[in-house]
């Protein structure tokens, strides 16, 4: 077969890489050396400058991208569009995705011209989010070999078990980029039992996930000392970052270290920030006692042999992670002869059995660096005979799960299963995007009822004055003709350009897109603009393709720009709950008319200005899909940005809108809530929440309800906040939405009211 790997830390890579980059490094080349063929896409940069490189007698093929590869841009409009569409990638929230965007464009270049059978990526930083997300949209090639999404550190996990705040600008973008390729994916992938089933949940994965361990690579076993085994160091290799546990194993390092201050730790591993105030490093130094310091060094990042040498000098490794999939680091101390240290937090319970290959710390409601510290304990009790038949059987065991031989075999066999089955979800935009299949939410399951003619009409508005010519001429220069033209103004303009004239002397720009579709009854599509906005000669065609490509669409909305400078592109999918807190369909949207009707078309009971807010919502909440187009195809002037903020009542329309869905909002942003893990205050009186005065006078006392606890219930009482929403919604919503949007501060929600 043919494979094809996309992976930005394949190595050498521009920073340390860490368990993906070694397996993708690893997996290649075994793969190569059984007789595949192997492309991989990493990136270019001053240490790994060659565009392609051969490998494994020419059997391994690595591209390295950069940003500056324009001919790969797998852009819509081409030119300077294009470089402004890379320019706004490098400036956003975000600014990995370029990656994802110039893989996409050799990935289907390599696609076609190499005759690739199956493509695999990770989740982290979604590498495949534009090269799917193009595919579920009518783009690329016609061959579609299926894609594999390996799951080993979706960002979401990382984070939360970081402690890292959500407000990061760069969190929800990489989150919801790699929500769709997981909920995209034909298949998915993943090296430890914990993680899989975790993702199954978590994710609402209709099938189950393929578990193969990761490979042996090189790994050798090292041989020990007898003065090692007594006397050696116990080594901790790793990124410090708090997810892997070393602020707990430092605590019990230095618990156990009292009693006997001879120890030793070494720690192997680049440093990370704790917060904007302290690294990692600096926290855990500062912990330690000063009579005690000369027990711990750390070492920072290492090269392979320096880490095999550290390795050589340990007597026990450590491992001991507050949440892990399958690391790279218990392989590589297994692999030479160690046992290991480690937490049942992840794959590592899979990997060391207890007292037999290393030493487990317990579960129970006890802190980790206690439980750790009853492990190490035990630990230290063995004697070095003991010790070094212990490493002795992890380097058995170890090399008998990981084998590079027996995984490959298992890689291709799985592969190969994939490639016959072929791509069944990648070429359908994602249902339910991004909730389980399973909820209640609603999924693009909403398809049109009649056959769809593809006709458009455009709408410029003209309601508050200003000449509509220029907006004209840009509808007739459209590649893909109008059906029709409707001016929609106070006077007819001064022009010869062909046009319906609808006379509106009202102010609703409601009211006045209602009055448009009702008076043309006959034309299945439409999209509403004014004189700030300009749309690329193509836009009507290739948004019109899009949604042919997704027949469940209500509608489709282009990347835009201020004019004279890229505005920052915005990667993620219009999805619930986000939509609640501001609208996520931004610039012209071609909209199907069923759509509108369904949804009750264009409504004058919104806040004036919110009218697109409020019906895309309505869209999107009966069902239909709302999928982004990647490609810069319109520009609004800085006159539209300024005309908007006129309107106000930001705030306002949001609980207007959230209020009209109630029972939906509150679920959703009950949801969102729970990913911040938020204490919200919630009545004891079911179905009611108290208010303030309530609270003073003891009528009604509140209790806090814990959402991460909430989110293991069954659904039902999932949905018990919600409810209580419903009773009282403008209230509820209002403080609901008002909390989502406090707590996710500086994201891209900045701006709101």
């Amino acid at each position: 077969m043919r494979h094809l790997i996309v992976c930005r830390e394949f190595p050498p890579a521009v920073y340390p890489p860490g368990g993906i980059g070694t397996y993708v490094a690893h997996i290649s080349r075994v793969l190569a050396e059984s007789g595949e063929i192997v492309h991989v896409i990493g990136q270019r940069w001053a240490g790994a400058t060659r565009r392609i490189e051969r490998l494994c007698d020419g059997r391994l093929i690595v591209h390295r991208i950069a940003p500056e590869d324009s001919d790969l841009y797998p852009s819509l409009p081409g030119g300077r569009l294009a470089e402004q569409e890379m320019e706004a990638m490098l400036r956003s929230d975000f600014p990995p995705q370029w990656f994802s965007w110039v893989a996409a464009g050799l990935a289907e270049r390599l696609v076609e011209s190499e005759g690739i059978d199956v493509i695999e990526a990770q989740e982290w930083e979604a590498p495949l989010y534009y090269f799917l997300l193009r595919r579920t949209l009518g783009l690329g090639p016609d061959r579609k070999p299926p894609c594999i999404v390996h799951l080993h550190s979706p960002t979401e996990f990382i984070f939360r078990h970081n402690d890292w705040p959500l407000s990061r600008p760069d969190y929800y973008p990489m989150k919801r980029l790699e929500d769709f390729v997981i909920k995209a994916s034909d298949a998915h992938l993943c090296p430890s039992r914990y993680l899989a089933s975790h993702c199954v949940e978590h994710y609402g994965l209709a099938e189950p996930v393929e578990v193969i361990p990761l490979p042996m690579g090189s790994s050798a076993e090292i041989g020990r000392e007898v003065e090692t085994w007594s006397r050696g160091s116990i080594c901790f290799c790793g990124r410090l970052e708090p997810r892997k546990g070393v602020i707990e194993f430092v605590d019990a390092a230095i618990s156990v270290a009292r009693d006997d201050p001879t120890l030793r730790f070494d720690f192997v591993g680049s440093d990370n920030q704790f917060n904007t105030r302290i690294s990692v490093q600096s926290l855990v130094e500062r912990r330690i006692p000063p009579e005690l310091r000369a027990c711990f060094q750390f070492h920072g990042g290492k090269p392979r042999d320096e880490l095999l040498r550290m390795l050589g000098n340990a007597r026990i490794a450590a491992v001991p992670s507050r949440w892990e999939n399958f690391p790279n680091t218990c392989l590589e101390a297994m692999g030479s002869g160690l046992p290991v240290l480690a937490t049942r937090n992840g794959g590592m319970a899979e990997m060391v059995e207890d007292g037999v290959t290393g030493w487990l710390a317990g579960d129970g409601p006890e802190p980790l660096a206690d439980r750790l510290a009853e492990a190490l304990r035990r630990a230290l009790a063995a004697t070095p005979q003991e010790c070094a038949a212990m490493g002795r059987a992890a380097a058995q065991s170890i090399r008998g799960m990981c084998d590079n031989d027996r995984i490959a075999r298992r890689h291709i066999a799985f592969r190969g299963a994939v490639a016959r089955r072929g791509a069944h979800r990648s070429t359908r935009f994602p249902s339910a995007f991004p909730w389980p299949e399973r909820s209640t939410r609603p999924s693009c399951a909403r398809l049109p009822s009649a056959a769809d003619d593809r006709g458009v009409a455009v709408v410029v508005l003209a309601i508050r004055g200003g000449d509509a010519v220029e907006a004209l001429r840009n509808a007739h220069r459209q590649s893909h003709a109008p059906q029709a033209v409707i001016v929609v103004a106070p006077e007819p303009p001064r022009t010869d350009i062909p046009h319906h004239f609808l006379p509106y002397r009202g102010s609703s720009r409601a009211m006045a897109k209602a009055l448009a579709v009702s008076s043309f009854p006959n034309v299945p599509r439409w999209m509403f603009i004014d004189r700030c906005t300009q749309l690329h000669p193509d836009a009507l065609e290739q948004m019109g393709r899009a949604m042919d490509a997704v027949p469940g669409a209500g509608l489709v909305v282009p990347w835009a720009a201020m004019m004279q400078s890229a505005h920052p592109t915005w990667a993620e999918q219009p999805a619930f709950p986000y939509q609640w807190l501001r609208n996520e369909v931004r610039g012209p949207a071609l909209y199907r008319r069923e759509a509108i009707i369904d949804a009750g078309n264009f409504r004058s009971d919104i806040a004036e200005g919110h009218e697109d807010w409020a019906l895309a919502t309505a869209i999107m909440a009966d069902g239909w899909a709302a999928p982004c187009l990647p490609a810069l195809l319109a520009s609004r002037s800085a006159e539209a940005d300024i005309e908007e903020a006129t309107y106000g009542q930001r705030g306002h329309a949001s609980v207007q809108i959230a209020c009209r869905f109630a029972k939906l909002a509150g679920e959703d942003v009950v949801a969102l809530l729970s990913m911040l893990d938020l204490p919200v205050r919630q009545a004891v009186e079911p179905g009611s929440f108290a208010t303030e005065q309530d609270r003073r006078t003891g009528a009604a006392q509140p209790e806090v309800v814990n959402f991460r606890k909430l989110l293991a219930m069954p659904l039902r009482d999932q949905l018990a906040v919600a409810l209580a929403a419903a009773k009282q919604p403008r209230l509820a919503m209002s403080w609901l939405l008002w909390r989502a949007k406090t707590m996710l501060g500086n994201w891209r929600l900045r701006g709101i009211d």
